[in-house]
């Protein structure tokens, strides 16, 4: 069993997490190999990583809780809900009136965000891997 949750887990950081990224990765490479005046960051690509980590986490959430784990899910699920929300007004601001948003800033406040949306998504997930051994064992 520990061994599926392991391999489960690892899938879930490849296929979303470090494919999710893959954008803001690009845009390390582009900034480092060249002179012109690109961004280090952008907004539009820290908002959709952390779209993909909390939509996964969503989805990996829902099915049918054990007693052991509901109560984590159901947090859990919630949080993603709200990180989905603040991420979709961040973005609609950046796209409807960007000059309203203080840009190193809220590229700052977006980084954290999505680290501490990282850190929820991947024990979202984890709780959810858990969750369906369990109930695959029952």
């Amino acid at each position: 069993m520990t061994e599926k949750i392991h391999n489960d887990y690892f899938k879930w950081w490849c296929g979303t997490v470090i494919v999710g990224a893959i954008p803001i990765f690009i845009r390390l490479i582009a900034y480092t190999l060249t002179n012109k005046s690109i961004e280090l960051f952008n907004i539009t690509e820290l908002v959709c990583f952390g779209f993909s980590i909390q939509i996964s986490s969503i989805y990996f959430g829902m099915g049918k809780p054990s007693k052991l784990t509901e109560n984590r899910l159901i947090l859990n699920t919630t949080l993603s809900v709200v990180f989905v929300m603040l991420f979709s007004i961040i973005y609609i601001m950046s796209i409807m009136s960007p000059e309203t948003l203080e840009s190193s800033t809220t590229k700052i406040f977006l980084a954290i965000t999505c680290s501490i949306s990282l850190y929820v998504g991947q024990n979202s997930v984890k709780c959810a891997i858990i969750n369906n051994s369990i109930l695959a064992e029952e």
